[in-house]
């Protein structure tokens, strides 16, 4: 299919009509040249006469089009691309310009459409679809995926692990299109892995729908691991939900959970990163241990290895506000400091931002004395107090904070998923970039549920390991099979 696209002399993308009750989309797609005229930007960020135009074209944006996750090679490997609306037409390249303008100047916009109650209202109602809208992840990947121009030959740069990552918002019908509709746009499609090198002409992943979703599934989760040695793909969502679809063969099942499923209620950010980009290293040097050989694996258990910090003792309620940090005592022990003599514990102001800027840079001193005077002003709003409780909603807000139980006499603390309660473990898993929590632990078939990622305080660097050599490691390791 990409090679088709890429030898046609135009791809034609017809959008259809405009629908009743939409503000008029063909406006908004006749707006894409006023957008991408630099000489009248400024006036149309600052005029009245613009905002039902801008409307228009954030509702053009929201439409179902740009979620179908297969359009994404068809426009990426095209080499001229149309796009239709009604009656009007428009080159893609101009559109990607137009979208990218939108989002540059989303803040300028935004505040110009407070100034009609009515456009605002309709504003608010398409609210976070924009600033998540596939439409700005399908420009993102069709600029950044493939070199176009050197010769004729397509240049792929984004390998499979991350394409999947990056289009998780995109919809498909059949969940192993999940994997499949993008197989063709990875760059890493041809691989040697392991102690058996794959020849130069075989692929790493070929679409096979005589497997069902979970093999699929599978075998991409083996392809992440064994690529990259690391076990991050254990904690990202990735996944799309299998439902069932008598037309493509495909009956409803409950995924592992080892098997990040998409979920878009779910506000928090992850602690990992993307892919080779962790912020954190709990696992030190570590790689992942897990037996793909494994006939439990075909029955969706994953065997990983390795080492129980130890066990969940305290969480507090889910955190869906900045007051809710300071209702769970167990997790501060501060009395009120009540001058800027004063410091506030590491584990307390370094914790609530996950040591982290939001950036992935270590926490600047300065987020110290920030934390200090939220806790003694609370009444008082400076610029830096504001952007360190920022990054802490950032983090805090659709978790929980936990301590948990260690042989040491002070309480460990860190923040967790919303599904954790007490008596689950705190693990390093070898590989895995962040600690996670394992729970409902199964003395049948000894199997846990994998919770979600979670940040401990002090044991985000491989600070575990330090010191112990490898037989050390080896008697403190456990073979989790996680289900």
């Amino acid at each position: 299919m990409l090679v088709i696209y890429h030898s046609g002399a135009n791809t034609v993308i017809w959008l259809g009509e405009s629908n009743p009750g939409e503000a008029d989309s063909e406006r908004g797609i006749q707006f894409v040249e006023d957008i991408i005229s630099i000489r009248i930007l400024k006036f149309l960020l600052e005029s009245p006469t613009a905002i039902h135009d801008w409307l228009a074209f954030a509702e053009l944006l929201t439409r179902d089009w740009f979620s179908r996750r297969w359009i994404i090679q068809e426009v990426a490997a095209s080499r001229l691309a149309t796009i239709r609306f009604g009656g009007i037409e428009v080159k893609w390249c101009d559109f990607v310009e137009a979208i990218e303008i939108f989002f540059r100047s989303y803040e300028d916009i935004q505040k110009l459409c407070m100034e009609d109650q009515e456009v605002y209202a309709s504003w608010i109602l398409l609210g976070g679809s924009l600033r998540q809208a596939p439409a700005k992840a399908l420009v993102e990947t069709t600029v950044n995926v493939f070199r176009h121009w050197e010769g004729t030959e397509l240049q792929s740069r984004w390998p499979l692990e991350r394409l999947v990552l990056k289009l998780n918002s995109f919809l498909v019908t059949d969940p192993r299109d999940t994997i499949y509709a993008v197989l063709g746009l990875a760059n890493d499609n041809v691989l040697g892995l392991g102690e058996h090198p794959l020849g130069a002409d075989d692929k790493m992943m070929v679409g096979d729908y005589r497997k069902k979703p979970l093999e699929v599934y599978i075998d991409f989760f083996r392809y992440a691991v064994l690529k990259s040695r690391s076990l991050d793909i254990l904690v990202r969502r990735w996944a799309s939900p299998v439902t069932s679809c008598p037309q493509m063969g495909v009956e409803e099942i409950t995924l592992p959970s080892w098997i990040g499923v998409v979920d878009a209620s779910r506000i928090e950010k992850s602690f990992i990163g993307e892919p080779g980009r962790s912020p954190y290293k709990a696992c030190s040097d570590t790689v992942a241990q897990c037996p793909f050989d494994s006939r439990d694996l075909h029955d969706g258990i994953l065997t990983a290895g390795g080492v129980i910090l130890g066990a969940v003792e305290e969480t507090s309620g889910l955190i869906v506000s900045l007051d809710d940090v300071w209702k769970f005592g167990s997790f501060y022990k501060v009395k009120n400091p009540i001058d800027d003599k004063k410091k506030v514990p590491g584990y307390l102001w370094r914790t609530l931002v996950g040591d982290r800027t939001c950036d992935g840079e270590n926490s600047p001193r300065w987020y110290q004395r920030a934390c200090l005077y939220w806790l003694t002003h609370a009444s008082e709003e400076l610029e830096l107090v504001a952007a360190y409780k920022k990054r802490v909603e950032e983090v805090v807000l659709g978790r929980k904070l936990f301590t948990y139980e260690t042989a040491a006499e002070s309480k460990p603390r860190g923040i967790g998923p919303i599904d954790m309660k007490p008596g689950d473990l705190v693990c390093i898993l070898f590989g895995c970039s962040v600690p996670v929590i394992l729970g409902e632990y199964d003395p049948i078939s000894k199997t846990y549920a994998f919770i979600g990622e979670c940040y401990v305080h002090a044991m985000m660097e491989g600070e575990h390991f330090w010191g112990l050599d490898q037989e050390s490691i080896v008697k403190q390791t456990y073979a989790f099979k996680i289900r």
